[in-house]
């Protein structure tokens, strides 16, 4: 009984927010327009057994004030196993979890000038 009661507490219960605190709009489908390609990569480390930290807020605002964009589109948020993925949990018998993922999406022309 201990031991399910130990499992239950070291469950991963962490995960990643994607949130958008702008006023620039961000949609997952195409808009007409929106033809410049973008792709930004993203990289966290969960600890013990991923509990820690419980939520990663990642805010979209800070990428397009960094990109100056005015508009987005064709979002798509994509998680990324490495060999790293794999072998630092392994190698550290869960200490360390790290999570990669990759950000691509399309804006308008007009957001380079």
């Amino acid at each position: 009984m201990k031991s399910l009661i130990l499992i239950l507490f070291f469950v991963s219960c962490s995960h990643v927010e994607f949130i958008n605190t702008s006023n620039v709009p961000v949609n997952f489908v195409g808009q007409q327009g929106h033809e410049i390609e973008y792709e930004k990569k993203f990289d966290t480390n969960f600890y013990l057994w991923g509990t820690m930290p419980r939520k990663v807020i990642v805010d979209f605002k800070e990428i397009t004030d960094e990109l100056d964009l005015k508009s987005v589109a064709s979002l798509k948020i994509k998680r990324v196993n490495k060999l790293s993925s794999y072998l630092w949990p392994l190698f550290t018998f869960g200490f360390v979890a790290p999570r990669y993922y990759v950000l691509s999406f399309k804006a308008p022309k007009e957001s380079m000038f």
